[in-house]
């Protein structure tokens, strides 16, 4: 992730920016965007993308080096690497909307058992586009890069699965049993806060 760093470092010099504007544009800490460029934090697709809209470049660019004749990643891979990063981008931001609601109606098992099936449909839906775009295999000679983009992906699908399939169902059980029983929501609250 060094090369993210030094590439993110040379895009925010190159447009006279300071670690605390880019921060404050990308929505994000001074603290973030600093360990990020020192290669000590591996920045997620959400930030690489808030980062790359910040300073107005696709986030495939981040992973570019510009000092080499042709960029460090071949064409067909910076593709399947910017196409990972927004279906990871489309992915987590659901998840996001998905637990900020849970979170909501945590309590109400109707508004939990509604919130479970449009969650499963939501993990369908990116479990299937995911795979139809045939995108999701590792290929032969894959790059480091892009295996890291195509397991965002991997990884915001499996934590939709797992918000649809486990969490919200067992909120919904906690949520139909006598309030003195009711210590899983309770430890369901405590697990979302920490």
């Amino acid at each position: 992730m060094e090369d993210i760093g030094r590439r993110l470092r040379e895009l925010r010099q190159e447009r006279g920016q300071t670690i605390t504007g880019l921060a404050n544009r990308a929505d994000l800490t001074p603290n973030a965007v600093s360990r990020i460029e020192l290669g000590s934090r591996s920045p997620s697709a959400v930030t690489i993308s808030k980062l790359a809209r910040a300073l107005a470049v696709k986030p495939g660019e981040l992973f570019e080096d510009p000092k080499s004749s042709s960029p460090a990643i071949e064409r067909g891979e910076l593709e399947r690497i910017n196409l990972f990063n927004d279906y990871a981008d489309s992915w987590l931001i659901a998840l996001e909307d998905e637990r900020r609601e849970f979170a909501s109606v945590m309590g109400d098992p109707e508004k939990l058992e509604r919130l479970r099936v449009r969650s499963l449909m939501a993990y369908r839906c990116a479990d299937d586009i995911t795979r139809e775009a045939d995108a999701m295999e590792a290929r032969e000679g894959e790059t480091k890069p892009e295996r890291e983009a195509r397991e965002r992906v991997l990884d915001a699908v499996h934590k939709l699965f797992l918000l649809a399939r486990f969490d919200i169902p067992e909120a919904i059980a906690a949520a139909n049993k006598p309030p003195r029983e009711n210590a899983t929501v309770t430890r369901l609250e405590h697990r979302r806060a920490g």
